[in-house]
């Protein structure tokens, strides 16, 4: 169960390649059909889905889920935050990686990154942003 519609390109044929990688390195043993979202359920209720045993597992940014788990948009992307490689360090290499999984644990859920896009430019923002006194507050 994916974010993303069937067969998006880029994140979504990820997805797909990747099941196919595991369907290959697990010797057939794993077979892993991957839906799009809403071919099964709302792709923004992937989350619930898997913590509540909907489906055995999903594929979404971290930041989708931010208001269930603030901490969450920090294992995606944030504006001007790191860029992909040092985000894989700290999650894969350092101690990011533990942190992810205790924010997700009361939610009967284990994380893993499975790509990466990068950090996103500019910012989040509810308003328009024109001069530097628009940023306060």
């Amino acid at each position: 169960m994916t974010t993303w519609p069937p067969n998006f390109p880029v994140v979504g044929e990820g997805c797909v390649q990747m099941a196919k990688w595991i369907e290959e390195m697990s010797g057939g043993r794993m077979n892993i059909h991957v839906y799009g979202g809403g071919e099964l359920i709302p792709a923004l209720e992937c989350f619930d889905a898997v913590s509540n045993g909907a489906v055995e597992m999903g594929h979404g940014v971290a930041y989708y889920w931010a208001g269930k788990v603030p901490a969450a948009q920090f294992f995606g992307a944030v504006p001007f935050g790191m860029n992909a490689n040092q985000s894989n360090s700290w999650v894969i290499s350092g101690d990011g990686g533990k942190l992810w999984e205790e924010i997700y644990r009361p939610f009967d859920l284990l994380p893993f990154t499975c790509g990466n896009t990068g950090v996103q430019m500019g910012g989040w923002f509810n308003r328009d942003i024109n001069s530097t006194d628009d940023l306060k507050g």
